[in-house]
């Protein structure tokens, strides 16, 4: 299921050095082929905090042990969200971040900035990173308890597009 690109031991070497230098990376054309979604999801609706569609999601142990010998952390959760026009997920200060790693798994098909539904990472009241979807990218994002995480509202300009990723915390 992953490119074998990244089952490099040396491969895999550099990328622990850059995550520990640069505190996040993208590794694009992650997967041979996309995983197959079957889930049922469930919309939610609090608009003062989301709007997605969301499930508990079961990871591939194969993605699940490449992060761990990445991150050297254990999978906590792992969820699949599809979001389209009128979603978001706003920034909160009851929501910070854990110590750990955010991973994303960006299933999305041709997604252009301007459409919004971009994640970005704050901390200290600025934008530390702006995840833009890319199809078939895994980013893997060093987490601390100061940081804070939005996903910006999708305009109509996304038509009848949708961001679908899935989101793995370790």
């Amino acid at each position: 299921m992953i490119n074998n690109i990244y089952k490099d031991k040396k491969i895999i070497e550099q990328i622990k050095e850059i995550l520990k230098k640069q505190g996040s990376i993208q590794l694009k054309e992650f997967l041979k082929e996309p995983p197959k979604i079957n889930s049922k999801l469930k919309e939610e609706y609090v608009p003062q905090s989301h709007s997605y569609k969301f499930t508990d999601y079961e990871m591939n142990k194969e993605i699940i042990k490449f992060v761990e010998i990445i991150t050297n952390k254990k999978l906590r959760s792992s969820k699949l969200f599809e979001l389209k026009h009128k979603d978001y997920k706003l920034l909160s200060d009851k929501q910070k971040e854990r110590e750990g790693y955010k991973i994303i798994i960006e299933l999305t098909k041709s997604w252009k900035e301007e459409f919004g539904g971009f994640t970005s990472i704050i901390e200290n009241n600025q934008e530390n990173l702006r995840i833009i979807p890319e199809e078939n990218t895994l980013s893997i994002i060093r987490t601390n308890k100061e940081q804070k995480s939005f996903i910006k509202y999708i305009n109509n300009k996304a038509k009848n597009q949708k961001r679908i990723f899935i989101e793995l915390i370790f």
